[in-house]
């Protein structure tokens, strides 16, 4: 079943649009495809040489005739002007043919000079900072795991204390020794507490903002309070740019392929991932920054045309190893999206096209799949451990047929849907199931296991029972084997091919 991509609502009575669609009906704003009628090429050029011919062939004629008049010394100054202005239009044609290709070819340069200058323009206006002065002061921090201690001071004057240790306390006191030679002795002295940690660092305390501690750590001194310059990012400069972007996109379609190309880097290198730890609960709403959720926006809201353009070309959109937690994905197209290793915690994937997407080794907790479509989607060795009833689960997206998640962590999913009432999904022995989805798996492993080795042509009837009970569970077409096995790619692409899901976006051949 073919997609129905959700695309931005556009006002019918727009002129522009209306124009732009008339033009485009009657064929002056489309660039031919001579590749869709290759063979007919060759008749073209025999009729444009037939044509060249007679052209020639009138001149030659009309030449003659003239000169007969003018040698046999005719009356018929009227004839004569007619045969002299047919000679020079017949002669000039060729010319002004020539005029009107050379003017439509400078046209065409000017046009594409102008985009790509439009282009360059945007991309400048993505670096674009902007500075602010901001009173701070810094201060030391000592962290990590602490020591405390009791010393001992015969001579106060001379004490020191270890790096990276502050005095907690000071008494005298009396304390009974126990010395290897002398035995007991009575020390009756200076006491101090000292506690030691085993890292420091210097953070910025900026005024009116108070400095946050992680548990353990104490402040080991203040600096002075002083005027910092910070660089920060230009947002509302970068957002203009972004939407800048977009327009080129809708009136070059040549130039689209670039433009995601430039919007994807501009995300993956502004949001990087630093690592896949899952986050602690409780997990605390944290949007992405503004000019990144534009540029996602701009991304997944591109029309089907242009869709199907980077499918002809085999394009994927690369967002690989980026931190995208709580980004909203909503409605957007992403089929064959690169995102293997991102962090996609709580993120809004609500009636997203994911087909064919590439998500293995994502962090995925807390996810909303509602409605979304994973058919064919990739999720091998991602993590789904964690999730919440209130949004939707990757059991509640609208299609699953053939999504692969071999390796991956789903122990927050309570249930997977039944292979014979929905298209089964793709999974293997080291996939990590919730208790009582694994307890299934283990009680049909036998069948799983023998399901490998049935013949896919005439099949006897134990093995038709094996399938028919197959059928009936979540596990119809795993595999028994663990996900680095190179079999479980071959059983993969076999339910696959069986599903119907064959090029691209589910494959790049």
């Amino acid at each position: 079943m073919k997609h129905p991509y959700k695309l931005p609502c556009r006002s019918k009575k727009s002129l522009g649009v209306v124009e732009s669609r008339f033009l485009d009906w009657i064929g002056l704003e489309r660039l031919p495809s001579f590749e869709n009628a290759a063979w007919f090429g060759p008749i073209v050029g025999v009729c444009l040489g037939l044509l060249a011919m007679a052209l020639v062939v009138a001149g030659v004629a009309t030449l003659i005739q003239f000169l007969s008049i003018v040698l046999l010394n005719s009356s018929e100054h009227e004839a004569i002007r007619n045969i002299g202005l047919a000679v020079v239009a017949v002669l000039g044609a060729p010319f002004v043919v020539w005029r009107a290709a050379v003017a439509q070819k400078q046209a065409d340069i000017g046009e594409q000079s102008h985009i790509t200058d439009q282009i360059n323009k945007a991309v400048s206006g993505l670096g674009v900072e902007k500075t602010a002065d901001r009173i701070g002061r810094p201060i030391k921090i000592y962290v990590g795991e602490s020591e405390t201690i009791t010393q001992l001071v015969d001579n106060p004057d001379t004490f020191e204390m270890k790096p990276r240790s502050i005095e907690r306390a000071r008494y005298w006191d009396q304390t009974s020794l126990n010395h290897p030679e002398t035995g007991c002795e009575e020390f009756e002295g200076l006491h101090i507490v000292i506690e030691t940690w085993q890292e420091e660092r210097t953070e910025i305390e900026w005024q009116s903002t108070p400095l946050k501690l992680d548990d353990g750590a104490a402040i080991a001194s203040y600096g002075d309070w002083t005027v910092f310059s910070e660089t920060a990012p230009n947002i509302e400069v970068r957002v203009g740019a972004i939407y800048a972007l977009e327009r080129i996109c809708q009136d070059s379609p040549r130039d689209h392929i670039r433009i995601m190309e430039i919007l994807t880097a501009y995300i993956r290198e502004n949001s990087p991932v630093a690592n896949l730890s899952p986050t602690v609960e409780p997990i605390e709403p944290k949007s992405p920054r503004t000019d990144i959720q534009a540029a996602l926006d701009v991304v997944g809201r591109r029309s089907a045309k242009l869709v199907a353009l980077e499918h002809s070309k085999r394009f994927r959109l690369d967002l690989r190893r980026s931190d995208l937690s709580w980004a909203n994905f909503a409605n957007g197209c992403f089929d064959g999206a690169q995102l293997s290793g991102c962090r996609l915690e709580a993120a809004n994937f609500r009636n997203a096209s994911l087909r064919g997407a590439r998500l293995q080794g994502a962090l995925l907790n807390f996810a909303d799949f509602f409605s979304a479509d994973l058919c064919g989607a990739l999720l091998d060795h991602a993590t789904l451990g964690r999730s919440d009833p209130r949004r939707g689960s990757i059991t509640q997206a609208r299609e699953l047929r053939g999504m692969s998640v071999a390796g991956a962590d789903l122990s927050s999913v309570g249930h997977l849907r039944v292979s014979e009432v929905d298209a089964p999904t793709f999974g293997t022995k080291d996939t990590i199931l919730a208790p009582a989805l694994a307890e299934k798996f283990k009680a049909n492993l036998d069948d799983i296991d023998q399901y490998v080795f049935i013949a896919r042509g005439n099949i006897v009837e134990d093995e038709h029972d094996v399938l028919q009970r197959l059928k009936a569970t979540a596990f119809y077409g795993w595999s028994p084997f663990t996900s680095d096995d190179l079999a479980t790619n071959s059983l993969r692409s076999e339910l696959w091919n069986a599903l119907g899901l064959v090029g691209f976006p589910f494959r790049d051949e």
